[in-house]
């Protein structure tokens, strides 16, 4: 017996490597946001052919934890990529002050406090 026959309304499923809630099921067919999908093998109704058609999938304990993962990794990558662009304004604007002044750069503590002013 597949998983898929036993599924609830308002079980977790997997959709493209995310948790969605299904919202209602009929005989063959399961209820996700609009789109439904076959009971038989969780792909979507009419996509039989389609290249880019992804089949809902059981949401395990593993699955869920790689998706808090991949989330707190995207997290990551936002937060490092702001970093970098503080950075580089930051080293723009001692560059400019440098440039202007005609004095050098000095050291880390000199470059914090043109950050904090």
């Amino acid at each position: 017996m597949s998983w898929l026959e036993n599924i609830k309304e308002g079980d977790l499923v997997m959709l493209h490597d995310r948790p969605v809630k299904v919202e209602r099921l009929t005989k063959t067919q399961i209820v996700i946001g609009g789109y439904r999908f076959r009971r038989s093998d969780g792909r979507e109704v009419g996509s039989r052919g389609r290249l880019w058609s992804f089949p809902i999938k059981q949401a395990t304990p593993a699955a869920l934890e790689a998706h808090k993962l991949k989330r707190v990794q995207n997290a990551i990558f936002i937060e490092l990529d702001r970093m970098k662009s503080a950075y580089r304004e930051a080293f723009k604007k001692a560059a400019l002050t440098r440039h202007t002044l005609g004095g050098h750069l000095g050291d880390l503590q000199a470059l914090r406090r043109d950050l904090e002013s």
